[in-house]
């Protein structure tokens, strides 16, 4: 499976690099659940955007953020790909 022209491991590595240098400061320990985050979005089918921004709402990613408004905005997210089967 492909997904934006990318196998399963060029799609992890591409929304790591953008995860892991757009500034955040990610502890070490959190990038296997990170990594495995975007793994998940790959095998649901998300394009790398949707990954990207899915995973950056993470509280792995992004702590500081309410966990009601990320949960929101992820479900907004995911929906595009549960209502799409």
């Amino acid at each position: 499976m492909k997904i934006d022209g990318r196998t399963k491991q060029q799609y992890v590595d591409d929304v790591c690099e953008c995860i892991f240098h757009k500034g955040h400061t990610i502890p070490d320990e959190e990038r296997p659940y990170i990594i495995s985050c975007i793994e998940d979005c790959f095998d649901s089918g998300f394009s790398a955007w949707d990954a990207y921004c899915f995973t950056r709402r993470t509280e792995h990613v992004n702590p500081d953020l309410p966990e009601e408004v990320a949960c929101r905005q992820m479900n907004k997210i995911a929906a595009k790909y549960r209502n799409a089967k």
